[in-house]
């Protein structure tokens, strides 16, 4: 399990995600839209993984896996899109993919 620190003003100032990703986290990015608790980590296990925060009114709280995406390559960096269910990634592959309703890979030059 990796904890993981949450900016400031934010719902903890620590959480866990379980399960973690199995190798070096390479990027962590919060969505930016203001009704969401999503947040997107990319590592070096070439895979990107989508968390949910959930808090309850008793004060428990955890970040649940969302959703898995496999890249052929070590991920660097992953950053939201048009809204919180579209990811896109960067890795050592040298593509960038979008991920959400409709996937696609684009090739770096």
């Amino acid at each position: 399990m990796s904890h993981v620190n949450c900016p400031a003003n934010t719902f903890a100032a620590q959480i866990s995600v379980d399960p973690s990703p199995a190798d070096a986290i390479s990027a962590i990015k919060f969505s930016p839209y203001p009704d969401s608790a999503k947040l997107a980590a990319a590592s070096w296990d070439k895979h990107v993984y989508l968390y949910e925060y959930i808090a309850d009114t008793s004060g428990s709280s955890e970040c649940r896996q969302l959703a898995k995406f496999e890249s052929r390559a070590p991920v660097l960096d992953v950053c939201f899109g048009e809204n919180d269910d579209k990811l896109y990634i960067a890795g050592l592959d040298w593509e960038v993919r979008k991920y959400g309703e409709t996937s696609k890979t684009l090739r770096l030059v």
